[in-house]
């Protein structure tokens, strides 16, 4: 008897018990589901973190001023550190790793102003402004619309220039053209230079997004007022650091890790290495990916728990099945059927039993991703190893749990099992 007319029998069997078949599938088809649905989920929940950290940029080093207020020294007492105007980030820092660190692309730094800022009829705006350098366009992966950006002729000549992110211009003017108009931030009136768009929706230091930005030249900024007011307010005249945030690309991946230690070794020689975070992108995505793998696994170990209790299922009903056809399996041997014939037989039939309810349970964990896909925020994605994992492992299940069953068939002893019958 060959595998074809093996798979026949097996479905015939079933067939002829359909009820019993239609229970023994449920555990199947709820473990399958659910072991299905869990990796769809974590893997599109994978992709959607390493898509925004891979925003963030995989050849940058991204390093951040700590508020004063939120570091304490080693007997628990507020840190002095804010009283201190070499605190924090500062340019000096921006131009060593620039000229210091080789593979180095690309530094801008950043500051928000906190400034207050009126439009041309002296209505005041919600609107952040940011200092930063000329290169911050493109460590920030911001484009131009209209205009250009800001540059480094700007930055050396302290110009009185503006840049608006596109919200930012919708909010100042509306449906008038930004170009050339003028606004008014801390005591001093900026032409519009630039209209700035966001594509990689990268956020402020303080976590607002860039569209929504107005951005000045970094050391227009920084200048000292003559009468010593609060204008362009300088790093002196109040207690805080020159930047908030470096941003730096360096030309090849491979080097990112090797230049955020060096510049660690910097910050530490100059005395301020609990004064800077250092964020690195790949290292993130790095961390995240191996978390991300390891939940999913956990998930879908719990979620493989289904899949156990519908083995069982599987194996009792397969012993039912043997108990209530003993005279066929006697009936079969007599007419020549060897042990291992009987043995395949019930084989097949159990993973034939598995088969059918794995498919059912990929159709209904296909299901239940694309019900958390609509109706959540959540982000799913099937691929095509997550279905054959699914299918395989409910395949796995029959041969498992249809081992022992078919092994007991095959050593029913013909003449006892037909006088039983």
């Amino acid at each position: 008897m060959n595998f074809y007319d093996l798979i026949l029998i097996a479905i015939g069997d079933l067939r002829h018990r359909l009820f019993r078949t239609i229970l023994a599938t449920l555990g199947i088809i709820c473990g399958v589901a659910s072991v299905q649905a869990s990796l769809c989920i974590g893997e599109g929940g994978r992709r959607q973190t390493m898509e925004a950290i891979g925003r963030l940029g995989l050849n940058r080093v991204i390093m951040h001023t700590i508020d004063p207020t939120k570091i304490a020294d080693a007997k628990g007492k507020p840190s002095s550190a804010k009283d201190d105007p070499r605190y924090g980030l500062g340019m000096v820092d921006m131009f060593h790793i620039r000229d210091a660190i080789p593979g180095v692309r690309s530094i801008a730094g950043i500051r928000d102003l906190r400034a207050r800022l009126y439009d041309e009829t002296g209505k005041q705006a919600d609107v952040t402004v940011l200092a930063c350098s000329a290169g911050y366009a493109e460590t920030a992966r911001l484009q131009i619309k209209r205009g250009r950006f800001l540059s480094e002729l700007d930055d050396t000549n302290r110009t009185l220039v503006a840049v608006v992110g596109t919200q930012a211009a919708r909010r100042l003017f509306g449906i008038s053209d930004p170009l050339t108009r003028t606004l008014y931030i801390n005591n001093a009136w900026y032409r519009i230079v630039g209209i700035a768009v966001n594509p990689e929706h990268a956020q402020s230091p303080k976590g607002g997004p860039l569209d929504e930005a107005v951005f000045i030249p970094l050391r227009t900024a920084l200048a000292e007022t003559p009468d010593g007011g609060d204008g362009r307010m300088g790093a002196s005249q109040a207690h805080a650091p020159e930047l908030e945030s470096l941003v730096l690309e360096v030309y090849e991946e491979n080097t990112v890790l090797p230049t955020a230690h060096r510049i660690g070794r910097w910050f530490a020689q100059t005395g301020r290495k609990d004064e800077i975070t250092i964020d690195v992108p790949l290292a993130i995505m790095q961390q995240k990916a191996t978390a991300h793998r390891t939940a999913t696994l956990v998930t879908a170990l719990i979620a493989g728990i289904s899949l156990l209790v519908g083995g069982i299922g599987i194996m009792n009903i397969m012993l039912a099945n043997i108990s209530e056809r003993r005279k066929e399996i006697g009936t079969r041997c007599a007419l020549g059927a060897r042990q291992r014939d009987i043995m395949a037989q019930f084989m097949i039939e159990a993973i034939v039993l598995t088969g059918i309810g794995g498919l059912i349970g990929l159709l209904a964990g296909l299901g239940i991703t694309s019900a958390v896909d609509h109706w959540t925020t959540l982000r799913t994605a099937t691929t095509p190893g997550n279905l054959l994992i699914g299918l395989g492992s409910a395949c796995m299940t029959g041969l498992i749990f249809g081992l022992w069953p078919a092994r007991q068939a095959a050593k029913v002893n013909p003449i006892e099992a037909l006088r039983s019958g």
